[in-house]
């Protein structure tokens, strides 16, 4: 979460707003309608379902399909190893 750029178009961003609206536009958004991220403050979710989410690729949870594991890992290097174990 430290890197500011656009992943599409590496364009440094001061705030980002996620969601899952594909035709939103910027100069369409109400910040204060939005939900505040709680780490970091530049980034907001239009709605709770784009912050539920959001939220659960922010996890360290194996996310391979019909993985059996449903546990949050408590480091990357743990789930490196459920990886590196199990798939």
């Amino acid at each position: 979460m430290d890197d500011k750029h656009c992943s599409i178009c590496k364009t440094e961003l001061e705030e980002m707003i996620i969601s899952q609206d594909l035709e939103l536009e910027w100069e369409n958004i109400d910040l204060e309608d939005c939900i505040q991220d709680k780490e970091d403050k530049t980034i907001f979710f239009e709605d709770a379902k784009a912050k539920g989410t959001a939220m659960q690729l922010r996890s360290l949870q194996c996310l391979m399909y019909n993985c059996n594991s449903t546990q949050n890992f408590p480091n990357v290097e743990s789930l490196r190893r459920h990886m590196e174990t199990t798939h």
